[in-house]
């Protein structure tokens, strides 16, 4: 670094680029001096409203700042929102308190805590669904452009969908008419849209899941090279493919493009693979859910019809089973044949005893 400096005429030492500076800020000997004192006297200053009172011009201007925050609210669940509005707004902690609460259908119950304010209970079947609905009605009350944001969405009659479980629509979909499966553009649009359910490692377990492979048959590894330049191989039984990456992520992703492409010769775009594998193609588990809820909150003492409906099923299936058998006869029936009757000895003592085997010789005796 260059050294700016001459000697006075005192002999001492003067730094030409702080004179400088100096010069430029009276009063101050570098940066940070100046922006403590305009922020201090920033702060120090109050408004006049006119009728009496003063406002502080530090806290006005700090609430302006919070007022017109952006929030990104689609493909957001609402815990996400809420710890993004109280860490960058309010800059202080939420937590979840569980509750316990009697005679009630829903096994979870959560309430949402910031600065020593209970929010409103949410409830659920499980521990997810409570939380979610615990910051759902928080920020109902702390920002009333999401409650109108909901209720809209509402009244179209959209789906709000958590991150987690996302739907791609159509305008996604359309991305990757045009783009094969082996092209690398498709990490990119995916990482740039955040559409991680569309991402090719993503569909590529989603293959492995539905097509039952065991985790022992896929196997993965990253050899390492120069910076940089790395091998990423991935192989699913007799397939393997192999392809060079910066990192393990890109590594992975490409990888999956290629054994997808290899698995799947007859798919030409990235669209029809999502159609095949996409999340839109999940089957709906809503009527599954409201069966088990129904079960789960029916009386005991109630009848059962969907049991009494599959034991009567499987009753005439075995049945049909039995009636085809080689032997044409079920098993455990009892034939009585009239011509081999059981011998019955009656006790001499009593008339109502029976047995099926002779009364034991008073005469004889146990001793020789």
């Amino acid at each position: 670094m260059a050294d700016f400096s001459l000697w006075g005429s005192g002999g001492e030492r003067i730094n030409l680029a702080r004179e400088q500076l100096i010069l430029d800020c009276p009063g101050f000997t570098n940066r940070w001096e100046r922006l403590r004192f305009y922020r201090a006297k920033r702060g120090n200053q109050r408004i006049n409203n006119g009728d009496g009172s003063f406002e502080d011009m530090e806290n006005n201007f700090m609430e302006q700042r919070a007022k017109e925050r952006i929030f990104r609210l689609f493909d957001k669940s609402p815990i996400c929102i809420l710890h993004e509005y109280c860490q960058s707004v309010l800059h202080v902690q939420s937590t979840f308190k569980p509750l316990v609460v009697e005679n009630d259908k829903q096994l979870f119950h959560y309430a949402i805590v910031i600065n020593n304010v209970t929010y409103p209970t949410g409830s659920g079947n499980s521990k997810r669904l409570a939380r979610s609905e615990a910051a759902r009605l928080a920020l109902f009350e702390m920002l009333p452009e999401y409650k109108a944001f909901f209720e809209e969405k509402i009244q179209s009659g959209s789906q709000i969908t958590e991150s987690t479980g996302s739907m791609l629509s159509e305008a996604d979909l359309n991305l990757f008419r045009a783009v094969s499966v082996t092209d690398r553009q498709v990490y990119e649009i995916v990482t740039a849209r955040q559409l991680n359910c569309a991402a090719p490692y993503t569909i590529f377990g989603e293959y492995v899941k539905r097509h039952c492979i065991p985790e022992s048959d896929v196997h993965s590894n990253m050899i390492i090279h120069n910076k940089n330049n790395h091998i990423y191989e991935i192989s699913v039984g007799e397939h393997r493919v192999q392809v060079s990456c910066k990192n393990k992520r890109i590594g992975r992703n490409h990888a999956a493009q290629e054994m997808l492409a290899k698995l799947h010769p007859q798919i030409k775009t990235w669209a029809d693979l999502l159609e095949l594998y996409g999340p839109n193609t999940k089957p709906d588990r809503k009527s599954d859910n409201e069966a088990i809820l129904d079960a789960q909150t029916r009386n005991s003492n109630s009848v059962k019809t969907g049991v009494i409906r599959i034991l009567k099923a499987k009753m005439l299936e075995l049945s049909h089973q039995w009636e085809a058998a080689e032997d044409g006869k079920r098993k455990g029936k009892f034939n009585v044949s009239p011509n081999h009757l059981p011998v019955v000895y009656f006790h001499p003592d009593s008339a109502t005893n029976v047995y099926s085997y002779p009364p034991p010789d008073p005469s004889y005796s146990g001793s020789t």
